[in-house]
């Protein structure tokens, strides 16, 4: 039986069985004011307090942004940065933060337009942990591999082909977050296709419930879990710093 990395938060654990599984590519798409990136530093700080080796790829956020929410999470991430549990990945392009980035890593990527310089990147993250038994890969986002005016998933679909033997190959896990709203649907669908499981975070379409934050599993690796939880949804909320999600009554979706 493979291993599982969890996100620590218990009802969506049980509905994947645990977790993700290791050795597997997962997307989670969002849109546009869904709190995504908390579901993000939950699965990073759950690793970091289970030992997992940790890399995360930023092309939106400044490294900071995720280093004071998974603080909130009750995890010091500057003394895993220290330890080398923790390895970010700069792909932030911020003359604002440029300087102070590269203080706070030596991986950074100036170009995401190349597939070329995210992968060889990525491989020297990896490299520079050593001997990793089980490793998390985490990218906010992939959206930025495909630009809005992109008509082909060629770039993401690539890498995730990439990636996907590759943990396959070498174990760990890979998360990656697309900006469903920001492709059209047959480039999100290209890209699921690949993923071995699609998580959907978004808001409800009800009127009278339109700020409640849905997630749905689209896709799983495993037939009979996915039998099982294609007529669910669950409820999000973020409340006290801290990310609840339960099941909502069944639906036929």
């Amino acid at each position: 039986m493979k291993a599982v990395y969890s996100f620590g938060i218990t009802e969506l654990d049980e509905a994947l069985g645990g977790g993700l599984e290791d050795g597997s590519v997962t997307i989670l798409e969002d849109e546009m004011g869904v709190f995504s990136d908390i579901l993000l530093s939950y699965f990073i700080a759950r690793g970091l307090k289970r030992g997992d080796d940790v890399i995360v790829l930023l092309t939106e956020h400044p490294i900071q942004y995720y280093v004071n929410m998974i603080n909130i999470l009750g995890v010091r991430a500057d003394v895993a940065m220290e330890v080398g549990k923790l390895v970010f990945i700069d792909a932030f392009l911020s003359p604002f933060t440029v300087s102070r980035s590269i203080q706070r890593t030596k991986f950074a990527i100036r170009n995401v337009g190349s597939l070329s310089d995210i992968r060889q990147t990525l491989q020297s993250a990896i490299q520079s942990l050593g001997e990793t038994d089980r490793l998390r890969i985490v990218i906010d986002s992939l959206s930025q591999f495909l630009p809005p005016m992109t008509q082909s998933p060629q770039p993401a679909a690539i890498f995730l082909q990439q990636q996907h033997v590759e943990r396959n190959e070498r174990g760990g896990v890979l998360l990656a977050l697309v900006h469903r709203d920001g492709h059209s649907p047959h480039i999100v669908r290209s890209i699921e296709y690949i993923a071995d499981i699609v998580l959907r975070m978004c808001f409800s379409e009800s009127e009278k419930n339109r700020k409640d934050v849905l997630l749905y599993v689209l896709k799983t690796n495993d037939p009979l879990l996915f039998e099982k939880l294609q007529n669910k949804v669950f409820i999000c909320s973020y409340k006290q710093n801290r990310l609840l999600i339960h099941e909502k009554d069944k639906i036929i979706i």
